[in-house]
């Protein structure tokens, strides 16, 4: 399943929904897997580039150790500045190139630099180019102050390795509603549908059953006001049918006085939602920059960064914290003893996404006695072959019965992910 990810390009922050718009920070990832994304902002943000971006993720520091890089300003570009320039160094390049800004240029050799407007009034963002850096670095600028009438633009400039970043975006398609038939009713089953409005955040949808309609239902509603509207319709009935919340709208079961039916299929109106505008890419988690930040501990928290070229103008969008797990950690002289399914006490809980699931919960491990790092696999229980094996766990021991550990271990095809509690 895709990493659903939603921008408040506002805040320049990633949120739990577009609705309310409350900061989230990503679920932590793992080194070496590669993350399907999919990255949805508010339909006002126009002009969203598609072709023109990047998703980062770096390290405060992690700084290039050589080479240059441009800066462009209302279409201008300055001459090559070195990654070590200082503050004097890139006021003059910013103010002498073509067209240049008035501005007065603060901070240290190497950056940050505080790019300080000298007269009041709105101005366009700096872009920048960093392809000359080495190790592969970005040129980050942000807002710090948005100039006005009575205020001067401010704007941040930061140089940061790139520890991995994704450059290619696909537009996903416009949202739209859809329901969908999970359990046919009839012949002992009782009819399930789904509902899927997503990714739609303000506006109001309709349902109709049987030719009966509720209308005014809006992206916030919630299980129990829309089971509560279609039992209050005289084609479905009190007691008949009950709504659950998921991640993409909502699931209907019949039950009652319409069990075992073959019931008609709901449908959904969408004309009066607003739906998010999406760009989906994949970022690729297995490269020598990451894994050398990451070095040898267990986890590390890192900046997590989209930049995107919004009506002609570079933006960043959204910049949080995203914590990247090792699963690299040296086992090197580390024996497995011992052999079958997890002692009592631990319970094998499935954390991971893959389709053969059932299959391999069945799956007999051999495992060490104490300063447990590494578990084999002796029987995938699906025909596959498994490599790759590593354990994270929080001390230098073998965990006690029920403490967390994952384990994660992949095949061919898929990557799968396990946690003993």
């Amino acid at each position: 399943m895709p990493l659903r990810l939603f921008i408040d390009p506002d805040q320049r922050a990633l949120v739990a929904d577009l609705s309310g718009r409350s900061p989230q920070v990503p679920p932590a990832q793992v080194l070496g897997d590669t993350i399907a994304l999919e990255l949805y902002a508010p339909a006002d943000l126009a002009g969203w580039n598609a072709a023109a971006g990047q998703i980062s993720v770096g390290a405060i520091d992690a700084t290039p150790t050589s080479g240059n890089y441009t800066l462009t300003w209302d279409a201008n570009t300055t001459n090559a500045i070195s990654y070590a320039a200082t503050a004097s160094d890139v006021q003059n390049a910013l103010t002498s190139m073509n067209g240049g800004p008035s501005v007065t240029v603060a901070g240290n050799a190497g950056g940050p630099y505080l790019v300080a407007w000298n007269s009041v009034g709105a101005r366009n963002s700096i872009s920048s180019t960093g392809s000359g850096l080495y190790p592969a670095s970005q040129v980050m600028v942000a807002e710090e102050q948005s100039g006005n009438a009575s205020t001067i633009e401010r704007q941040i400039i930061t140089l940061r390795q790139n520890l991995t970043s994704a450059n290619s975006f696909t537009a996903l398609n416009a949202g739209n509603g859809s329901v969908t038939t999970l359990v046919a009713g009839g012949g002992g089953n009782n009819e399930v549908q789904q509902i899927q409005i997503s990714p739609a955040y303000a506006g109001s949808f309709s349902l109709s059953f049987n030719g009966a309609t509720i209308s005014g239902l809006t992206p916030n509603t919630d299980a129990a006001t829309l089971t509560n509207a279609l039992t209050s319709l005289s084609t479905i009935g009190n007691g008949n049918a009950v709504a659950t919340a998921i991640p993409d709208g909502y699931q209907v079961a019949f039950g009652n006085g319409l069990a075992n039916t073959n019931v008609p299929t709901m449908t959904v109106g969408t004309n009066g939602l607003t739906f998010a505008v999406g760009r989906s890419c994949n970022l690729n988690l297995n490269t020598f920059n990451l894994a050398a930040a990451v070095g040898n501990n267990e986890s590390r928290t890192l900046i997590f960064e989209g930049q995107f070229t919004i009506s002609a103008q570079t933006q960043t969008v959204f910049r949080s914290p995203i914590t990247v797990i090792n699963d690299l950690i040296d086992t090197t002289g580390v024996a497995p003893t011992g052999s079958g399914y997890p002692a009592a006490g631990e319970t094998l809980a499935y954390v991971g996404n893959f389709a053969t699931y059932n299959a391999m919960m069945a799956t007999t491990f051999s495992r060490p006695t104490d300063s447990l790092v590494a578990w084999t696999v002796a029987n995938s229980g699906a025909g596959d072959e498994v490599s790759g094996i590593s354990l994270l766990k929080s001390s230098g021991s073998r965990p006690a019965e029920a403490a967390p550990f994952v384990l994660h271990f992949s095949d061919n095809a898929n990557t799968y992910l396990y946690k003993f509690l």
